[in-house]
């Protein structure tokens, strides 16, 4: 079976033995994850010596032989290490045999890996993350959303973080879709399933993704996870 661990990890602090990163990583080895998604590292990760922390920790757990990493930011420069957003995505030990490819998307949204199937299939595994719903009078200047917020002004007129989210996320599975890809989308949507018409549930609907937690686990796996609220924003 291919264990698949996803979370919000609302950031990870590094230290030169890995910190956060370290520690999580041992914890992954402990619940046996193939696959394991995270969104907000809010570490700036285009950063050569952010990387290589990265890597050092994945090369030093013994319980892998083998992994594959990748990880998104925005491209918005970052005067220190912490850069809030971001998502990450890796394989460890025999599955990452099967890993064709790896790549992010470059506002830092998500991040994805394609793996060889049983007969010739191919399966792409994407940690995703939509911001807060927010407008940028309100929004801080280096939050995820005024990350995004600026990106999109240097083109649009009328920048729209989660509408673009939708948009580029809608291309991007219609995409993988038409090469016939079977898709797996885990992430923090900061959104209820069902709420918006045209939000997340609209992109489960065109592209027939199932609710994998309350497929298996029934409407007992509709658990709060947002710590100030009772809804259920991560699937």
């Amino acid at each position: 079976a291919l264990r698949i661990y996803s979370q919000n990890v609302n950031g990870f602090r590094l230290d030169r033995t890995g910190g956060d990163f370290a520690e999580f990583c041992q914890n992954m080895t402990e619940v046996q994850a193939d696959i394991f998604a995270v969104t907000e590292h809010n570490l700036d990760t285009s950063k050569f010596h952010i990387k290589s922390c990265l890597h050092d920790v994945m090369r030093s757990m013994s319980a892998w032989v083998a992994y594959r990493l990748t990880a998104s930011t925005s491209t918005i420069e970052s005067a220190h290490n912490y850069k809030p957003g971001g998502t990450m995505l890796a394989t460890v030990g025999d599955v990452t045999a099967r890993v064709i490819d790896t790549g992010d998307d470059e506002m830092g949204r998500w991040s994805y890996v394609l793996m060889a199937g049983k007969n010739n299939t191919t399966m792409v595994i994407v940690s995703a993350y939509q911001v807060i719903n927010n407008n940028i009078e309100r929004a801080g200047a280096k939050t995820a959303f005024a990350q995004q917020w600026a990106t999109q002004r240097e083109t649009e007129t009328t920048p729209n973080p989660r509408k673009k989210f939708r948009l580029d996320l809608h291309r991007q599975l219609r995409e993988w879709k038409t090469l016939g890809y079977h898709i797996l989308l885990t992430g923090d949507f900061n959104e209820v399933l069902g709420t918006d018409p045209a939000g997340l549930s609209k992109i489960a609907l065109e592209f027939s993704l199932t609710d994998i937690m309350v497929m298996r686990h029934g409407l007992d796996a509709e658990v709060s996870s947002y710590a100030r609220g009772d809804n259920r924003l991560d699937y």
